[in-house]
């Protein structure tokens, strides 16, 4: 079974790996983290790393030399990512840099997460093969990491809005971090203008590992994959969607995120996962019966 080196296992997705490898055929492989700090569910091994350090990545993966590198680990908040530009790209895109060049020394395959929001919203559905178009400071220092990991020979695979439970403080699935402010009777501002196809993290999480174990065939995968949900809905129909589910009273106000002060954010965001459910017949679950199934948890 394979060594595998893995970054950015600390929130939402983490928690969503940690959950696929319990009930997966994955025993016997060896799985090591690397990150600021030890999450709580992960079981495997984990070792302190900061990307925020120049050279603490590549060290990192030179001393552990796995056969395969699942790169996660990102700054993600867009508001984040414009007022610290500098850290920004540091941890999205320099820290990639310094991944690939180790893994190229190394022989190690890398599977690159990126997200649905290298584009700008304007298109019905994005393909694998759509140019990215990113309108933000975190759109284009992924969109800039991928072009490095694909020169390298590296697997992309994007990914939308997730889903999941609570993984720490301020790390937490879309559907939990409603339910939470909704059971806090917090008032909710939800955008009507903004569309997405959120997919739960443990099915991301799922489609990674089936990418990984076709990775370690004779004729691996090269290129773009998506993961993403099915259904298509606004902020605000998924909010609606999450209070029925749980039978809670909400406040819910209406809101758009054209007239919304921060930066630019694209209006719709579909990834057509045409690649991963005919190469490794991965499917996403039916959103209505997740929020369900979750809904008391």
């Amino acid at each position: 079974m394979p060594k595998i080196a893995t970054t950015g296992a600390g929130g939402v997705l983490g928690l969503g790996l940690a959950e696929a490898l319990e009930s997966s055929a994955w025993e016997g492989a060896t799985f090591t983290l690397g990150g600021r700090n030890h999450p709580p569910f992960w079981k495997w091994d984990w070792e302190a790393m900061d990307l925020l350090r120049p050279g603490e990545a590549r060290a990192w993966l030179l001393r552990h030399n796995p056969q395969f590198l699942l790169h996660a680990a990102a700054m993600t908040r867009l508001d984040t990512c414009e007022k610290h530009a500098e850290a920004c790209q540091r941890i999205n895109l320099e820290a990639t840099q310094e991944l690939c060049a180790a893994a190229s020394e190394l022989r190690t395959s890398i599977l690159f997460v990126s997200t649905d929001q290298v584009f700008d919203g304007k298109a019905e559905k994005y393909a694998e093969d759509a140019n990215c178009s990113p309108v933000h400071a975190y759109g284009r220092a992924k969109a800039a990491a991928e072009r490095l990991v694909l020169e390298a020979g590296g697997v992309v695979a994007r990914l939308p809005l997730l889903l999941g439970g609570e993984a720490g403080p301020q790390r937490m699935g879309a559907d939990t971090a409603l339910h939470q402010a909704m059971l806090a009777g917090e008032e909710l501002r939800l955008f009507e203008d903004e569309f997405r196809a959120p997919l739960p993290a443990v099915s991301a999480a799922e489609g990674l590992l089936k990418l990984l174990q076709a990775m370690q065939s004779a004729s691996p995968p090269q290129g773009v994959f998506h993961f993403g949900g099915e259904e298509v809905l606004s902020r605000l129909e998924l909010g609606k969607r999450i209070q029925e589910a749980a039978n809670l009273s909400a406040s819910i106000v209406p809101a758009r995120a054209s007239s919304w002060g921060g930066p630019q954010r694209p209006l719709r965001l579909v990834l057509s996962c045409e690649r991963a459910k005919k190469e490794l017949f991965w499917k996403a679950p039916n959103l209505r019966q997740y929020l369900s199934a979750n809904a008391s948890s």
